[in-house]
């Protein structure tokens, strides 16, 4: 079964590297982000089928009310969040 992951800074530098990892390994990954430039830059860099397991979710971590917004949509998504 593939893990259904949430990384909250994942487009940031060391973030994209994670969220990298996790999809080679075949995991549902989602990303909240709020700096456009970093979300192309990831988005840029997952191909092929990793690209349909990567959700990006615009999203401020700073604001907890829209911190539950990519939660929510991946648990709609998958059923469940594995890794946080």
């Amino acid at each position: 079964m593939e893990r259904v992951v949430l990384v909250t800074g994942g487009s940031g530098a060391l973030g994209q590297a994670i969220t990298r990892r996790f999809l080679a390994e075949g995991a549902v990954v989602c990303v909240p982000w709020i700096v456009e430039q970093e979300r192309e830059r990831l988005e840029a860099s997952v191909e092929g089928t990793a690209r349909k397991r990567l959700m990006l979710e615009r999203c401020d971590v700073a604001d907890d009310a829209a911190m539950a917004r990519p939660a929510e949509a991946l648990l709609a998504r998958q059923g469940r969040i594995d890794v946080l």
